[in-house]
């Protein structure tokens, strides 16, 4: 037994263990209420930088001010766009399924664009791919390793020292 083990602290650990696991979302609430709206977020988020896109370059081509940018620079910055989006949402709310549905579109433009747009929409789809894995990652992290199997090795070690 340590010499500086106070079994107060382990029971505040305890406690704030439990705590989190009362917060914990339930998986149902993440299957059929987040999963959905994420999807919906992500395609409503894609369709308006779409759209928007499409109506900039309509009304600075009527300017005269887009005569230098081609469709392929202005895609990029589109697709840019769409990444930043995806990268504030992986990293404020661990949104791996609206990093998901961005990293599908940026690849569906990669596909179907293949003769018009260079290398550069394959690697900013690599980019959101990346970030989709990491949140994958980060959220099995968070929901196995934190969520289950820490508070189970700190009961584990309470009993221990208890003994």
């Amino acid at each position: 037994m340590r010499a500086n083990f106070k079994p107060e602290e382990h029971e505040t650990i305890a406690d704030e263990f439990e705590q989190t696991r009362e917060r914990r979302i339930a998986i149902w609430e993440f299957i059929f209420v987040q999963i959905p709206f994420s999807l919906q977020l992500g395609w409503i988020s894609i369709a308006m930088i779409a759209n928007i896109s499409i109506a900039f370059k309509a009304y600075l081509g009527t300017q005269q001010l887009l005569l230098q940018i081609t469709d392929e620079t202005w895609s990029i910055v589109v697709q840019t766009i769409a990444i930043c989006l995806s990268f504030l949402m992986i990293s404020n709310r661990n949104d791996f399924v609206y990093t998901g549905v961005i990293t599908w579109a940026i690849y569906a433009v990669a596909v179907k664009q293949t003769a018009q747009v260079s290398s550069s929409a394959w690697s900013l789809g690599s980019v959101a791919a990346v970030m989709t894995l990491f949140g994958v990652c980060k959220f099995f992290y968070d929901a196995i390793i934190k969520e289950l199997l820490l508070p189970r090795i700190m009961e584990w070690y309470v009993a221990k020292e208890a003994k």
